[in-house]
């Protein structure tokens, strides 16, 4: 218990304060059950975003006890609903199972100064680059390289969320024609919408990076290739046409 606390600890106090294109918000819980809390409402944080749990049990000592993501808003206030928090999960130890109550401090908009971005093809993943960067851009090779392993060559929401996970980051970056949408990875929910210059060139599927051919294995039941770079994500966000 107290070697799980310590690794959370100093996760948390290295990770959380990072700035990004989104500003991190530190908030107490007003009320809570079983499910869910309640907090003061933030004009930063959209509903989607996730964060953590932090226990305080006394000034020197704190720890992550349970993930948190933002289901609705109503007034000033607005509701989170727990998650599990297994971005540090060791094997040899055991889960820590303290429920969330009142008084607990809940981050927000967390681990979003690290994120991945899925570009059609280079011009447009530079060109990213070169306008968020004040975010930490994980390379796509690390992404594709999973999916190589895998031998999946169409990602679905649960790849990207493993390998947020496996990267310390909650935030993904999708350019899609002309608009860039940053997804969390924990509510796989739009946050913010951006317009980009969309480089014309023929798209890398399923995105852009420098492994090329991620082959389908025998056993995937699913399609073998992405056919269309921007209806394949679409459809994937769930983005109208």
């Amino acid at each position: 218990m107290r070697i799980a606390a310590l690794l959370i600890f100093l996760f948390f106090s290295e990770a959380v304060f990072a700035g990004g294109v989104f500003k991190t918000i530190e908030s107490k819980i007003i009320e809570a059950d079983d499910k869910g809390a309640v907090l003061e409402d933030s004009p930063y944080v959209p509903i989607g975003s996730s964060g953590v749990v932090i226990r305080k049990f006394d000034d020197k000592h704190s720890t992550i006890i349970a993930g948190a993501v933002v289901e609705k808003k109503e007034g000033d206030k607005m509701r989170i609903k727990f998650i599990m928090f297994d971005m540090l999960e060791q094997s040899a130890l055991p889960p820590l199972k303290i429920m969330p109550k009142k008084g607990d401090t809940v981050i927000l908009n967390y681990l979003y100064n690290r994120a991945f971005v899925i570009a059609p093809n280079e011009d447009t993943y530079l060109e990213i680059l070169s306008d968020f960067p004040q975010i930490d851009w994980i390379h796509p090779d690390i992404l594709a390289a999973f999916l190589s392993k895998e031998y999946n060559p169409t990602p679905k929401k649960e790849d990207f969320q493993k390998v947020c996970k496996q990267n310390t980051s909650m935030l993904l970056f999708f350019a899609i024609e002309d608009k860039g949408y940053f997804v969390d990875c924990n509510s796989f929910k739009i946050l913010k919408e951006e317009n980009i210059q969309a480089k014309e060139a023929n798209a890398t599927l399923p995105f852009y990076s420098r492994i090329k051919d991620i082959e389908s294995s025998i056993f995937n039941f699913g399609p073998d290739s992405i056919k269309n770079y921007d209806k394949y994500y679409k459809k994937l966000l769930g983005i109208e046409k």
